[in-house]
């Protein structure tokens, strides 16, 4: 065995492995809470953003200045034709003793 692992240290003594699980969780608890400010963090941006973006676009809908007078058209409306003329083909005898 090299004569680095023959020292004293902390591998020497019973409750090595106890410590290591115990460092252990601490870092998986530090990560985890880590994590979480992150996720909340990037929530928060995301909303501020979003409200920025509906700000900016109810803005860009709104004009600078209204006008004086709008321009209003008529509806075009639809026009039927007029019904066709169609000759009589059977004259009165009213019409035909003036001709």
């Amino acid at each position: 065995m090299p004569e680095q692992f023959n020292k004293a240290g902390d591998s020497a003594y019973y409750n090595s492995f106890s410590k290591l699980t115990r460092y252990e969780g601490f870092l998986q608890r530090e990560f985890s809470r880590a994590l979480r400010d992150l996720s909340m963090l990037q929530n928060e941006r995301r909303a501020r953003l979003a409200e920025a973006d509906a700000a900016a676009e109810t803005e860009s809908r709104q004009p600078d200045s209204p006008a004086a007078n709008p321009k209003t058209e008529k509806a075009k409306r639809t026009q039927f034709p007029a019904p066709p003329q169609i000759p009589n083909p059977d004259p009165s005898p009213a019409e035909s003793e003036a001709a």
